[in-house]
């Protein structure tokens, strides 16, 4: 098993944390990943089932707006976390 290091940890907002891996950047609203982007599968951002606070996190993350439209629900979100090796 590989393991990996985290070369940037930031904390943009409040209870919002942003790690890059490479060409790849998770964003965790509390503890949960809530969306990721790297390279090869662009940023990819999960429909808001929680709170306000995670709302304001995703919309930090996408701009909002018309991108919440793009926004996938949580098996597809975790489909592609599996299919990027990030589950």
């Amino acid at each position: 098993m590989a393991l990996f290091f985290p070369e940037m940890i930031a904390f943009p907002m409040p209870n919002l944390t942003t790690i890059q891996m490479g060409d790849t950047i998770i964003w965790f609203s509390y503890t949960t990943p809530v969306a990721f982007s790297n390279t090869k599968t662009g940023r990819i951002v999960r429909q808001n089932d929680w709170s306000t606070t995670t709302g304001k996190h995703l919309n930090y993350i996408d701009g909002g707006g018309e991108a919440k439209k793009r926004r996938v629900d949580r098996e597809t979100f975790e489909a592609k976390l599996r299919e990027a090796g990030l589950m």
